[in-house]
């Protein structure tokens, strides 16, 4: 499939796989498997994949909701993806959105605006957001993270429990979700009622039979992770609608305890891979929107320029958004590994241990959780970039 220039385009950065949704494409989401490397070698490869064409005009990223949550540490991993696709591999209008962000718009396009307690119970872990959806505005309330218990963890203790150690093949799931209504039910009647612990969740033409006691001790770990994750979250108030994806967001138990936590009713959105990719088309599209954080401050730096052969001063803003500030005539010169900025009129120094003297580009990012900071990288992109919060500038002056 060739894309043509200018077509909307979303990628889901995940882990183990990469999701790539075409606007208008017959394949509306294209998985590739992560290939290793940086990330310039991982983007390339899914964008080569799906046959996009180089370099690539506009496409929503969507990243795990700590990318944005304003901290020094999701700041610099979302920083160096920003600088593989836009600095080495030239895609232009890049914008962002949480994955559970993304998919709770995609549900949204069905369910309506609410509240959305949103659970990805992906590969390595498990993953929870509190998502707002208000019309064309998606707002992150609420995230939480808990690793292992993913859907790597789960299948290994299956296969423990196959008898004498047999085969199963790597699509085994299918032979309880192919059950459907037998399996859920024989699931939920074993966790309260140890008789049915022996109750078959494959019927007798299943090349392997799996029973709903193992089944729900495999997952026991991850129902332990989702449960508290949800409950965390929760505490940013009530959902209306919950929502689960991932690798594993298709068991029955899934379903059950998220209702159990959210109180939400028996029956939520199940969305499979490629939700958070479709999501993030809409915001690809315009269609929806992160809500703008509170409370930003207005950010300058005092910087010298030549004007009219004299040097003098002058303030030079640091916007919200864009990536870093756009001085008018050259690059920003830092001699020393400081940086002096007024947060709404409050001057305070930052220091950037580890930057080199030189070029270099300055710029701000405000996360949902309120949280902010400053990033610095050298002009030529070849080193690697400090970030500071400025929340702690701001407390320490």
């Amino acid at each position: 499939m060739t894309i043509p220039p200018g077509t909307c385009l979303a990628l889901d950065a995940g882990t183990v796989t990469a999701k790539l949704a075409v606007d208008g494409a017959a394949e509306p989401v294209i998985v590739a498997p992560v290939v290793a490397g940086p990330w310039r070698t991982r983007v390339s490869a899914v964008l080569y994949a799906a046959g996009a064409a180089s370099p690539v005009d506009g496409i929503c990223l969507a990243v795990p909701e700590a990318w944005l949550d304003g901290g020094v540490e999701g700041t610099t991993e979302q920083e160096a993806l920003r600088h593989a696709c836009e600095d080495e591999l030239g895609i232009t209008r890049i914008t962002w959105t949480g994955q559970l962000a993304a998919v709770a718009a995609l549900a949204a396009q069905q369910r309506g605006p609410g509240r959305y307690l949103v659970a990805d119970i992906g590969a390595t872990g498990v993953r929870t957001a509190l998502i707002e959806v208000a019309g064309p505005v998606v707002r992150i309330v609420a995230a939480a993270a808990a690793a292992g218990g993913g859907w790597r963890d789960f299948d290994a203790a299956v296969r423990v429990q196959v008898p004498g150690g047999g085969y199963l093949p790597g699509d085994w799931y299918r032979l309880v979700t192919d059950q459907g209504r037998r399996a859920r039910a024989a699931l939920i009647r074993a966790t309260s009622s140890p008789s049915y612990r022996e109750a078959p969740v494959t019927d007798e033409a299943a090349p392997h039979e799996l029973l709903a006691g193992p089944l729900i001790d495999c997952f026991a770990p991850t129902e332990q992770r989702l449960r508290t994750a949800a409950a965390q979250v929760l505490q940013g108030g009530a959902a209306e609608v919950a929502v689960l994806t991932g690798g594993l967001g298709w068991f029955p138990l899934a379903a059950t305890a998220i209702a159990d936590v959210t109180g939400t009713g028996p029956d939520p959105v199940v969305l499979r891979s490629g939700a958070a990719a479709q999501g993030a088309l809409l915001f690809a599209r315009g269609t929806v929107r992160l809500a703008r954080p509170a409370s930003l401050a207005t950010v300058t730096m005092p910087v010298n320029r030549m004007a009219g052969g004299q040097l003098v001063q002058d303030d030079l803003a640091l916007p919200w958004t864009e990536p870093f500030a756009r001085p008018a005539d050259e690059a920003l010169h830092i001699s020393e590994q400081v940086v002096i900025v007024d947060i709404a009129g409050r001057r305070v120094t930052a220091n950037v241990p580890g930057l080199m003297p030189g070029p270099c580009r300055v710029g701000v990012r405000a996360g949902w959780t309120g949280r902010s900071v400053l990033v610095v990288r050298p002009d030529d992109g070849a080193g690697p970039p400090v970030v500071v919060s400025l929340d702690a500038l701001s407390a320490g002056g």
